[in-house]
């Protein structure tokens, strides 16, 4: 086993296991990205080179960081991967409060589209006018931060064998929270976290998610620099600023509401 579970060698899969669209996609990304790297070789050695495939024995199966990214199956490497949405009336978390509960399973760019279209359905819009006389309509919360900050998730969770739960998506009348599996990794604290300082708990995984292609851009288009690109969202669409809070074993990122 492999200090870097992203690494993981998934035993009982194969590269068909794997979407050929995706690997297709990312080939195409890593070859325009570092041709000095990925510009020439056979598939199956581009894809080694990309961590997308690992020996296992005498042949070669994919990674987990390749199921999470390309697989046809995630769940088949690991069965808790994916993110639960709740839906709470008032502030707390209880089940009496609960009326919506979804699990959502799939790759990681499908998972984080998931999440979107939940939340349009979930999010009151409104329309105001600005001092230059212009109406504009603004939402409870920024998808381009909500976006920002479920990738974030899925690619820092701890994927070890002991954090077998999905990333949690909580949605009350006041608040979103997204809370995933692992503490803080490395030398980072919150307070450094707020300085930009970051440490990739799953290094292999973020890299190919930069080769991932999604909307236009890639899943991570500018590795490290997440939570400024949520706090500059925030701040141009006139939200308050996002809340962090870290246990030894859990991340959560806290958005309030737009002020009625």
């Amino acid at each position: 086993m492999t200090n870097s579970y992203d690494l993981t060698p998934i035993e009982n899969a194969g590269l068909d296991d794997l979407s050929g669209e995706r690997l297709a996609q990312i080939l195409k990304e890593a070859r325009k990205s570092c041709p000095e790297q990925f510009a020439d070789g056979e598939e199956e050695a581009l894809l080694y080179k990309l961590r997308i495939l690992t020996p296992l024995g005498d042949k070669l199966v994919p990674t987990l960081a390749a199921l999470l990214v390309a697989g046809r199956a995630p769940e088949k490497g690991l069965p808790h991967f994916g993110i639960t949405v709740n839906r709470y009336r008032g502030r707390e978390k209880t089940g009496e409060a609960l009326f919506l509960r979804k699990e959502l399973r799939g790759t990681i760019p499908d998972l984080v589209i998931e999440v979107l279209t939940l939340m349009r359905n979930a999010m009151n819009v409104r329309a105001i006018v600005k001092e230059n006389g212009l109406r504009y309509d603004v939402a409870d919360y920024s998808l381009e931060a909500v976006r920002e900050a479920v990738m974030n998730a899925l690619a820092h969770r701890d994927y070890s064998p002991c954090a077998s739960r999905p990333v949690e998506v909580s949605i009350f009348s006041d608040r979103l929270e997204i809370e995933n599996p692992g503490g803080l990794y490395g030398p980072v604290t919150l307070d450094a976290l707020e300085e930009g300082l970051s440490a990739a708990r799953n290094p292999h995984l973020v890299k190919l998610l930069s080769y991932t292609p999604f909307w236009g851009e890639t899943v991570s288009p500018n590795k490290g620099t997440g939570f400024a690109r949520i706090r500059a969202t925030l701040a141009r669409e006139g939200l308050p600023e996002m809340k962090l809070e870290a246990s030894e074993n859990a991340f959560k990122l806290i958005f309030e509401k737009r002020a009625s």
